[in-house]
């Protein structure tokens, strides 16, 4: 795996991460933002 395959999959952990503080967000369901924090 070269660097380029790695920002790939680090750009998709992301947008997975931050998808789903939103829908948790969305549900009232603020937990997901104490581990954002620390990230």
């Amino acid at each position: 795996m070269n660097s380029q395959d790695y920002l790939y999959q680090i750009g998709l952990y992301l947008a997975w991460f931050e998808t789903q503080v939103g829908i948790e967000n969305g549900t009232n369901y603020f937990d997901i933002n104490k581990h954002a924090e620390r990230f």
